[in-house]
This record gives structure tokens, sequence and C-alpha cells, in this order.
């Protein structure tokens, strides 16, 4: 069953990726537009900065749930290759639970920013459109990530769970 909901997982990550990349591919457009605009015809496009500033966050928070999902993210397994493989998939369960509490602190602190910046009215300098949404949308893209990085510790668990007690990795020739 863990493997089925993880097919599901990665294939709603993978879409949201996609999602953030359209908007990053967009955005690099419009960033083009406004220097061609303004370098040929001496007329920008108003606003470019204004929307590059809040989609930034939305861009980067979608790429967190896939990046998760199919591990993507750094490790260093220099003390596991060292003790063998058991202490090695334990350390990795310790890693991941690491990456775990990161996570959901991370969205918390987005939530928590987001409140502000919506209590506060904050807009865009040019457009003066409200900057809470986009901020919002990257707080709720991170906390999609705590559940997705919960399923990816249950994994690492089960992983360290199943070897052997006698298997070390280690050769002893």
């Amino acid at each position: 069953m863990l493997g089925l909901l993880e097919r599901r997982v990665q294939r709603l990550t993978q879409v949201i990726t996609c999602i953030g990349f359209a908007a990053l591919l967009l955005l690099a457009f419009a960033t083009v537009a406004d220097v061609v605009g303004r370098g040929a015809f001496g007329r920008p496009l108003h606003g470019v900065g204004d929307l590059a500033a809040v989609a930034m966050a939305v861009i980067v928070a979608s790429s967190l749930p896939a990046c998760f999902a199919e591990r993507r993210n750094i490790g260093v397994d220099l003390l596991g290759n060292a003790l063998g493989r058991k202490a090695a998939r334990w350390l990795d369960l310790v890693g991941h639970v690491v990456t775990l509490v990161f996570i959901a602190v991370l969205a918390w602190q987005l939530c928590r920013y987001a409140a502000d910046i919506q209590a506060s009215g904050q807009t865009t300098f040019v457009l003066r459109f409200s900057v809470a949404p986009w901020w919002w949308i990257a707080a709720g893209l991170a906390a999609a990530t705590v559940p997705v990085q919960l399923l990816v510790t249950l994994r690492a668990l089960e992983a360290a769970m199943l070897v052997r007690a006698t298997d070390t990795g280690v050769s002893h020739a």
C-alpha cells in the first residue's frame, strides 16, 4: 500500500513542479519582453519586477514536494558507509526525521509570515496588488511537503527495520 501511495504522491508532486516551472518560464518571457521593450523601444513592461518578487517564493516552493518525494535533497553518507549497512539505514532515518522537523518548522514560519504580511496589508510597489496571497500559496506548498516527507521517513523506517541484525555490510576479509 505504501508503494501505491508513493507513486500517487510522486505524480501529484511532479504536476505541482511542472506548474511551478511553467510559471518560471512565463516570468522569464516577461523579463525578456521587459528588457527588449526597455532597450529597443524605451517602453518597459511595468510591474515585471513586482511579479518576479512575489512569484519566486511560489516557484521555489512548488519544487519542494517533488524534491522530497523523489529524495533529491542532499545527503551525506560518509559515516554510514564506514559503519556498515545497518548503521547507514538508521542514520538515514535520523536524517529524514531531522528533515521532516525542518520542513514542518519552515511551513509554520511561512504561515506566520503570510499572516503578518496579510495583517499589514502589504502590496507590491508598482502594481499595488496584495502580496499575502502569494505567500499563502508558498506556505501551503511548504505545508504540503510535510506529509510527503513523512511518507519518505516512514519508508526509511521500514528500510532500517528490514536490515538483518547481522547484516553490517562491512567486509571483514
